[in-house]
């Protein structure tokens, strides 16, 4: 047994922690006084100074001028293999490299911008194929940069600075590309791979890379645009990253071909969305091209039907009204209904008929996706599913 006084110290000093724990004033510690500094300085007042939302690049849609990205955010451009991703990139970044004017009547830059330099990383394509695509963008400031044209190449040494990684590791890429932004001090940076920066697709490299995109655009005012890959089925990013690089970014665009018709769609932006910009690929550059034209399918196109429809859409739909609904997992049936067909319209250019919805989601059902506790209660989205997104 302890000695009395020892005893009597125990008493004391659980006493006394006591009255620390009533007061709230517990001893610091150096993680608190560190959480506290952090607080501080994320804390928000009508004081707080900051930047403002600036425009990286803007989209004509309609008469208006519509954000197509802010400096201090990230952007994603998704979509199928040979979709185009590659070509509506040149618009984007002429448009930045010849301030004032508009490329593919489309994306412009305001003429007022002094810091127009872009940097370029192409983590797919070797030397060869990489350096096709300053001679494209040189034939296109020719054609359409007006003031600029005279000057192409000039402007392109001087403004852009543009990689090939393709020969290096994941980790050299990351910190190559990191080095750079830290370096050069340019407001759009385009990481044309954004995968090939990771290791595996899984969801610790996500949040790793997610968090760089975060802090980087944030801490040097830049804007970072990422482009990757669609999965085989539906309209969502591939993997992991994929998946936490839509629920992050500030916008999230998609290409779509169909035959030669190229099409650049708004799949979600935190403010207006502008309109679909429609093009086809003429001696190697973008070409606008308006919606109705001979290029359109003849005779009436096959519907799609929802038993034509693989388990991986059916997943990734589920996924897309998941996210677009701020993590809602409980639907009544006529909202339900709703995201279901906006969704669908969406990946298929097409309606979806009450009664194929309704299939739908009795398929949905049948394959363990979706659940109800009884008849007319709200479905819910069963946890095999949100496990892989949460």
């Amino acid at each position: 047994m302890k000695p009395m006084s020892e005893q009597l110290d125990v008493v004391f000093d659980e006493a006394m922690a006591k009255q620390q724990r009533e007061r709230g004033d517990f001893p610091q510690s150096e993680p608190t006084n560190k959480a506290r500094n952090l607080l501080e300085k994320a804390r928000i007042t009508f004081e707080t100074e900051t930047p403002p939302l600036t425009p990286i690049i803007e989209i004509t849609s309609n008469g208006e001028r519509i954000d197509f990205g802010t400096l201090g955010n990230f952007s994603v451009i998704q979509g199928k293999i040979k979709a185009g991703k590659s070509f509506i990139l040149l618009p984007l970044i002429a448009s930045r490299l010849c301030p004032g004017t508009d490329f593919l009547n489309s994306f412009i830059v305001d003429n007022e911008t002094t810091n127009n330099k872009v940097l370029y990383f192409d983590t797919e394509q070797g030397r060869t194929r990489t350096k096709r695509i300053i001679e494209r963008l040189e034939k296109l400031i020719k054609k359409e940069g007006e003031s600029y044209s005279h000057k192409a190449k000039e402007i392109i040494d001087e403004s852009l600075q543009i990689y090939s990684l393709r020969e290096f590791t994941s980790k050299e890429r990351f910190e190559m590309i990191e080095e750079a932004i830290k370096q050069s001090k340019a407001k759009l940076i385009i990481i044309d791979g954004i995968i090939d920066l990771i290791e595996a697709n899984d969801k610790e490299e996500a949040k790793r890379i997610s968090q760089f995109l975060m802090s980087a655009t944030e801490i040097y005012q830049c804007h970072i645009l990422t482009i990757i890959h669609e999965n085989k089925e539906g309209t969502n990013s591939r993997g992991d990253v994929g998946a936490v690089l839509d629920m992050k970014a500030e916008s999230v665009y998609r290409i779509v071909k169909e035959g030669k018709r190229h099409e650049f769609i708004a799949h979600h932006t935190r403010d207006k969305s502008p309109n679909k910009i429609h093009f086809i690929i003429e001696e190697e550059l973008p070409k606008l091209i308006e919606v109705n034209n001979d290029l359109q399918p003849k005779g009436r196109p096959k519907k799609v039907k929802v038993e034509d429809i693989g388990e991986e859409w059916k997943k990734q739909c589920l996924r897309d009204i998941f996210l677009r609904s701020n993590k809602q997992t409980f639907f009544d049936y006529q909202n339900l209904i709703y995201w279901l067909k906006q969704i669908w319209k969406e990946s298929y250019s097409e309606p979806l008929g009450d009664n194929q919805a309704k299939l739908l989601i009795s398929n949905l059902r049948g394959q363990g996706y979706l659940k109800q506790s009884k008849p007319k209660e709200p479905y819910f989205i069963t946890n095999e599913l949100l496990k892989f997104w949460t």
